[in-house]
């Protein structure tokens, strides 16, 4: 079948939480709506905040897959768990990262499993940070704050969503917003020096995908569709197969003017210019090497110093884009410039 994407954006109350436009909670209703009860398979933390995949089998449940969370997850004994919840003849959803999807479709094709009954969601993926990058991050984070992390959200949407916003809540009760410290993990994730070498050369980094449905952030949507409302958040929704399909004719059925949620074909071709992991991996730093060894040998806190900014110069450009960004100057820039 022949690639279809869409523009999405879901209700406000479903935004706030979103990482973009909403598009995964969308699929996971419009499938329920289909099929009736869901099993569904994603990405979260765990009580030691480290990254696995999990399963849920109610929507209260499914909430924790919402949101970004820039480490590669752990997948162990996840995939006996869906060969079991299939064979058992339940419906199941699966959204994680392209590599991810495949690993679950080799599995069920290597047992004979038919997956009649699974929808597969990949995302437009960037790479995945190593674990270890975040356990010493998170260490770090929490000697600075000394306390420990209750919650991370990689991309806070609070007054103004601006430059991937980080919120850190700890368990004496403290929460920060978008400090120069928690915001340290994004800047370096941004670098593409601490993701796994496997992502600097996959080979799922094209419009061959191996899923039903890809999700993403959608990159230049103002250009490509200006006249799609963009308000915290929009997702880009790619349908490669047939059952895909259906979950987009049903979410369209969810759409109308009382709900304020908004989906539109896109017709151009021109959203593939601004979405570089769908023709290629993320390149392979020149730092890399140096980066691994210093990594292995040197404080974090060197670390952070060397390849994210932290120093004083890197300090005074997060609050000079901070400022900036709270009173709108970062847009009022970018519109005299188009003028």
């Amino acid at each position: 079948m022949v690639q279809t994407v869409y523009a999405f954006r879901n209700v406000e109350s479903i935004l706030k939480d979103s990482s973009s436009g909403g598009a995964f909670t969308a699929i996971y209703q419009s499938l329920e709506n289909l099929r009736g009860r869901v099993i569904t398979y994603g990405a979260a933390f765990d009580s030691d905040l480290k990254v696995t995949h999990q399963r849920a089998e109610t929507f209260d449940e499914v909430r924790k897959f919402r949101g970004s969370k820039y480490v590669q997850s752990n997948m162990d004994g996840i995939l006996p768990l869906i060969m079991d919840d299939l064979q058992q003849g339940k419906t199941v959803l699966f959204t994680g990262t392209p590599c991810q999807v495949y690993s679950v479709k080799h599995y069920c094709k290597v047992h004979e499993v038919k997956i009649s009954n699974l929808l597969l969601i990949d995302i437009i993926c960037h790479g995945t940070v190593m674990p270890s990058v975040w356990e010493k991050f998170k260490n770090w984070l929490e000697r600075k704050y000394q306390a420990s992390i209750d919650d991370f959200q990689f991309r806070y949407k609070g007054s103004r969503w601006i430059q991937y916003p980080v919120k850190v809540h700890f368990k004496n009760g403290k929460t920060v917003v978008n400090t120069h410290a928690s915001r340290l993990y994004t800047t370096l994730f941004f670098t593409a020096l601490p993701l796994r070498e496997v992502c600097y050369s996959c080979k799922f980094a094209n419009l061959d995908r191996c899923s039903d449905i890809t999700i993403g952030d959608f990159w230049g949507i103002q250009r490509v569709m200006p006249e799609f409302p963009k308000k915290n958040g929009v997702s880009e929704i790619i349908v490669n197969t047939q059952k895909g399909s259906q979950i987009i004719e049903c979410i369209k059925q969810m759409v109308n003017d009382d709900t304020g949620m908004h989906i539109k074909e896109c017709t151009s071709d021109a959203y593939v210019k601004y979405q570089h992991n769908l023709k290629n991996p993320t390149q392979r730093p020149d730092l890399r090497e140096q980066f691994i060894r210093d990594l292995e040998q040197q404080e974090f806190e060197t670390v952070l110093k060397t390849y994210a900014g932290n120093n004083i110069k890197g300090k005074l450009l997060h609050v000079t884009k901070k400022v900036c960004g709270e009173i709108g100057l970062a847009d009022f820039i970018k519109k005299v410039l188009k003028r």
